[in-house]
């Protein structure tokens, strides 16, 4: 699996299921927060209104051995 590289200084990757933060090596989703995450879409452009949240913007990508991907599916962290 590819890596995406690390993120931006300022923002936080936090690997989860179910919205709650995941143990290394257990399969998660890529939530990434920060100043430079928007803090939301609108809706009248078809943007989707639960897409970003208080925890910060899904980005439904994979994570593998801490390595995040650009697969679109969910892994292991």
């Amino acid at each position: 699996m590819g890596t995406v590289g690390k993120p931006l200084f300022g923002t936080d990757v936090t690997v989860v299921d179910g919205g709650d933060p995941v143990d290394p090596g257990a399969t998660g989703e890529i939530v990434v927060s920060g100043p430079t995450i928007t803090p939301g879409y609108l809706v009248e452009d078809g943007g989707d209104p639960d897409a970003v949240d208080g925890a910060g913007a899904s980005t439904a990508d994979a994570v593998e051995g801490g390595d995040a991907s650009s697969t679109g599916s969910v892994g292991v962290n």
